[in-house]
């Protein structure tokens, strides 16, 4: 019967979003051959810091609205937090989007959907996507492009689909997609974020800070 009603089905309306912030951890790790300079030993390569995750936001789009969500490097745990409460959310979104005529099959995976993040993003979610709570179910990509992983929960049966927006539009900005796909209604200036200001030693003075920050924290010192 699904099949002669083809006509009658609709694209997914409710969905999630996903960005994740980083920050700096300084290593100064030498790489390859070695070399002695002025009598001090030195490698051909040096690696001064490592990205690592500061902090997610998500919004969820279900039929009642907007909501936002944001876990960062303060919680304990806030990466497996934030995964629990996309699943809690899900569940909404699952009901949300089923058809009204209960007819039309719906069991489709919630889209949870980032920017650039099958090069970006992903990196930092993947190692936390098998739980005992949950698992992969299905994985396209390698390591460095996670073009697609779906991921269920062991007990609801909820399936999160992660994907990146970038591989279904052509090349372009992050604002551009916002106003090719958004409701223009939506302030298109992206935020500014004072890398330089932030790393892993002070993180949680700096989020803890109730004034702004300075100029000089926006100022990219590699760009100098």
């Amino acid at each position: 019967m699904a099949y002669e009603r083809l006509d009658k089905f609709k694209p997914t309306r409710y969905f999630i979003t996903f960005d994740f912030e980083t920050v700096p951890r300084i290593i100064n790790q030498g790489y390859g051959s070695k070399s002695v300079i002025n009598g001090i030993e030195v490698h051909n390569s040096q690696q001064h810091t490592a990205l690592e995750p500061l902090s997610v936001a998500s919004t969820i789009k279900s039929k009642s609205g907007i909501k936002k969500i944001y876990f960062d490097l303060r919680q304990e745990n806030f990466i497996e937090k934030w995964l629990e409460q996309m699943f809690e959310e899900a569940k909404q979104l699952k009901d949300d989007n089923q058809y009204d005529d209960p007819e039309i099959p719906y069991d489709i995976s919630i889209p949870v959907l980032g920017y650039n993040s099958a090069h970006f993003d992903m990196v930092f979610v993947i190692r936390y996507l098998t739980n005992p709570l949950w698992h992969i179910t299905s994985y396209l990509g390698d390591f460095t492009h996670i073009k697609r992983v779906e991921v269920k929960y062991k007990i609801t049966g909820i399936t999160l689909q992660f994907l990146d927006a970038m591989l279904f539009v052509t090349k372009g900005t992050l604002k551009q997609f916002a106003a090719d796909f958004g409701n223009g209604g939506k302030d298109d200036q992206k935020g500014v974020f004072p890398y330089d200001a932030i790393n892993t030693d002070n993180y949680n003075e700096v989020l803890s800070k109730s004034e702004p920050f300075s100029k000089e924290d926006f100022d990219n010192k590699l760009r100098k």
